[in-house]
């Protein structure tokens, strides 16, 4: 039995081959091509220059850019076009957007914009440098409490 894994809810939810005509394994499959196949550098969308990737879930790709009208480096999250078709997928996207823009907390990156260029839906944030806490964890191994709390 060919199965694929994928998010939708729940990580590691499995999609087998029979249930393909099943809309949500339908976009899995199509995600789990087009997440590797994405690659935005030196593209232009909208005022965003992307300049290098960040990282990449299993809903969206993150990119470093430089928003030309302000000329500031930004935290570019693209919402692959194959998930904007899905009405569900597109409105989870906008909805983080807007509960994140709500809240001011210096732990709760701001978010610049959000909009759509070129059939790609994204989220512009602050740009944060520094390493990701998986990094860290890789490099150190397990954190001590007072370090973890500190993060926090």
């Amino acid at each position: 039995m060919n199965k694929v894994t994928f998010r939708f809810g729940k990580p590691g939810t499995f999609c087998s081959a029979e249930s393909f005509p099943d809309r949500r394994c339908l976009i899995a499959r199509r995600l789990v091509t087009f997440m590797t196949d994405i690659n935005l550098l030196g593209r232009t969308l909208g005022p965003f220059e992307i300049i290098s990737e960040l990282g990449r879930g299993g809903m969206a790709v993150v990119y470093k850019a430089r928003q030309a009208d302000l000329d500031r480096i930004v935290a570019l999250k693209i919402l692959p076009p194959e998930l904007s078709l899905d009405k569900s997928y597109l409105a989870r996207f906008l909805q983080e957007a807007r509960s994140a823009a709500a809240l001011e907390h210096p732990h709760i990156m701001p978010i610049y914009a959000v909009g759509a260029a070129e059939g790609v839906n994204y989220i512009a944030m602050k740009f944060i440098a520094g390493q990701t806490l998986k990094d860290i964890v890789q490099d150190r191994g397990a954190l001590p409490i007072a370090d973890a709390a500190i993060m926090l």
